[in-house]
């Protein structure tokens, strides 16, 4: 059951991501982008914030991303919309293409948008 959570939360997590430049949020979504699209799972884990970080441990998280990213998949033509920093908050909205066997709606554009948290510094995934 715990691994279906995870595995609907990561899904979420990856049509919800974007990026752009600097040190902001757009930053962290860019790099989650590109863990995810090199298939480093663990990366990935990095950019999590430590809410989901305590909830399950690097190994169960790495396997359930292993287990529902199809490999051959990618998240391509990222574009920013916007950036709303709120304190440690932020939102960041974006366009995505998801390609490969995972592009439900054959590899349509989508707009989506991702919360983050700052925590010691860094923007983390929520």
């Amino acid at each position: 059951m715990l691994a279906l959570a995870v595995g609907a939360m990561l899904i979420s997590a990856i049509l919800t991501a974007g990026g752009c430049g600097g040190n902001g949020p757009g930053k962290t979504v860019e790099d989650f982008v590109d863990a995810l699209n090199n298939r480093d799972f663990a990366a990935v884990y990095e950019l999590s914030s430590a809410g989901t970080r305590e909830s399950i441990s690097r190994e169960e998280f790495v396997a359930a991303l292993e287990a529902n990213w199809v490999e051959g998949s990618r998240m391509e033509n990222l574009e920013i919309i916007s950036e709303e920093i709120d304190g440690d908050g932020a939102v960041v909205k974006f366009k995505v293409r998801v390609t490969g066997p995972a592009a439900a709606g054959g590899g349509e554009e989508s707009e989506q948008e991702t919360a983050l948290v700052k925590e010691d510094g860094e923007w983390k995934l929520r």
